[in-house]
């Protein structure tokens, strides 16, 4: 007689443990097949999605979050803009009226310097006319002291009397004593020294003119500097302002992009567990493995539900319901199946089973102190199959208990008769 048909007529602790017994050594001939049930679990499935919700949460949150930020900071945004364009618009004005005075200036410069260098050479002229009159003073003084030696005392005397040349010059009755050849040559140094001199107030006139718009430049052009460099001040302060909002920006659409990567990671390794799953229910399933009725009894004796399906009080996503029960409490198998999977976890489900009954619908019984079946075993349904408890993940002694078709969680009270 095979195990299978043995645990399906024997009944009560002994045979139960007698029917396990078998089953372990079926396990271990399967375990030696290319399927291992154990190895693709059902917990990890789960603690992926968990990790999937979590990251599409986390993709949600950082979306509202960014979009909040966003509308928050629009108007922020649209000044900064704003502002930075207009400090652009005067930073280039500013920039080009301060090169066109530094132009003014250097043409000015140029100016100064060629009107210091007619000065100098002005300055020079009158040096040499000034040379070529005291000759010729020198001269006309000597021709006097000759005609005092003939005998013009008068002129003489008149000259003598003079208190310097310019007086001297200036007194007619002086140029009257002079000859008229003397006259004319002094008379012709004068005039060229007095244009000479002229020329020289003219230019230095000028000069100090120029010297004058010269400073009036430089003073426009410091403070054009001034103001250039306020300008430049402020619009930096305003790309440093933009600059940080498109930084969050950035951060929100790394850390939105970092999780789409994790969420898509963890669907694929999801994906790749549950295939693994799929492929030991069909290892277990056809002649020689129980199925089910298609209507599941209560797992436990206590009908009352602590959390029910698909929230928990907080509002929180339950994918089954919680029967809130002592430890040690029997478990039971909630229609006819084959085991698939038997976990001992110290996280998520904890101590947990899966019963395939056939026709892609499970349950799962989780949190449990003991487990008393093994993968590959076939139940009845009302078997005893675990003793409840709080392990894994759990506030407290209950029985979570869970139907899912084809892999997916379903309500379980729409199964319970």
């Amino acid at each position: 007689m095979s195990c299978f048909k043995f645990c399906k007529i024997k009944s009560g602790f002994a045979k139960r443990a007698l029917c396990g017994a078998f089953s372990l050594c079926l396990c271990a001939a399967v375990a030696a097949g290319p399927i291992s049930a154990s190895a693709a679990s059902q917990a990890d499935v789960d603690a992926l999605q968990d990790k999937i919700d979590a990251a599409q949460d986390k993709i949600d949150r950082l979306e509202k979050e960014k979009k909040q930020y966003e509308n928050d900071n629009a108007a922020y945004v649209e000044r900064l803009s704003a502002q930075l364009d207009a400090y652009e618009l005067k930073i280039d004005y500013l920039e080009k009226e301060t090169n066109e005075l530094r132009e003014n200036i250097s043409d000015l410069q140029d100016r100064i310097d060629e009107v210091t260098a007619n000065i100098a050479q002005l300055q020079k002229r009158i040096e040499e006319n000034q040379a070529e009159f005291d000759a010729s003073y020198d001269t006309y003084c000597a021709r006097l002291r000759a005609m005092y030696v003939s005998g013009s005392v008068t002129e003489l005397e008149v000259l003598l009397t003079s208190g310097d040349i310019s007086s001297m010059l200036t007194r007619a009755e002086m140029l009257q004593s002079v000859s008229e050849q003397d006259s004319e040559i002094l008379q012709d140094l004068m005039d060229i020294m007095e244009k000479i001199e002229e020329d020289r107030q003219t230019l230095t006139k000028e000069k100090t003119q120029l010297d004058e718009d010269k400073a009036s430049l430089e003073k426009q052009k410091k403070q054009m500097e001034e103001n250039l460099a306020e300008a430049k001040s402020e619009n930096s302060k305003y790309e440093s302002a933009l600059a940080e909002y498109n930084r969050k920006i950035s951060s929100y659409n790394s850390s939105i992009s970092s999780a789409r990567q994790s969420k898509k990671e963890y669907e694929k390794e999801q994906a790749e567990i549950e295939a693994e799953i799929r492929e030991a229910e069909k290892h277990y399933s056809g002649p020689g493995y129980n199925t089910g009725t298609g209507t599941l009894a209560w797992p436990t004796y206590s009908h009352s539900i602590s959390a029910g399906y698909p929230n928990y009080p907080s509002g929180a996503y339950h994918g089954g319901v919680d029967f809130p029960v002592p430890s040690g409490t029997a478990v039971h198998a909630a229609d006819d199946g084959v085991v698939i999977t038997v976990k001992a976890l110290n996280y998520s489900y904890g101590h947990y089973i899966i019963i395939s009954h056939g026709n892609g619908m499970q349950t799962l019984y989780a949190h449990n102190s003991s487990l008393l079946v093994s993968v590959g075993q076939n139940v009845k349904k009302g078997d005893v199959i675990a003793y409840s408890g709080s392990t894994g993940n759990s506030t407290g002694p209950h029985c979570h208990f869970e139907v899912r078709i084809n892999g997916k969680q379903v309500n379980p009270m729409n199964y319970l008769r």
